[in-house]
């Protein structure tokens, strides 16, 4: 039986992988999640990895920043 760990590791698998197709999978296995645990300990793990999530857009805003500033140096 899978944990919510193993749940919130494969729906970070799909986001870091992310296409206009998998979008609707990933919002329907997200609130799935949310809804199936609910205790504090689950709510810590889900805030956590929506964190790491913001995290690793952050980075990914700050990579395509630094590129356009290049781009417009040239």
């Amino acid at each position: 039986m899978k944990t919510i760990h193993d749940e919130l590791k494969e729906l970070q698998d799909l986001f870091k992988n992310m296409t206009p197709e998998k979008e609707e999978e990933y919002k329907a296995r997200f609130l799935s999640i949310q809804e199936r645990y609910t205790s504090p300990e689950d709510a810590e793990a889900i805030n956590d990895f929506m964190m790491s999530l913001y995290k690793v857009m952050d980075e990914k805003i700050e990579e395509v920043d630094r590129l356009l500033t290049i781009q417009e140096q040239l």
